[in-house]
């Protein structure tokens, strides 16, 4: 479907971060030491990824 077409454009990183964030409900700090990243790093793919997914499903708001 369309989330997964949009999943398929973020990075490997991003993707993941994503995933964890919001299908697992993992916090920040969880997802940080699950990928052995800073939680900085964790904030910062997440919103490139929110970003990219919000850019991508935006035309499934406007055809409602």
């Amino acid at each position: 479907g369309h989330i997964e077409t949009a999943l398929a454009t973020l990075s490997p990183r991003e993707r993941s971060v994503l995933v964890l964030r919001y299908y697992n409900d993992l916090k920040l700090s969880e997802i940080a030491e699950t990928l052995s990243i800073s939680d900085g790093a964790v904030k910062s793919h997440l919103f490139k990824a929110t970003r990219k997914m919000r850019k991508r499903l935006a035309f499934l708001v406007k055809s409602k």
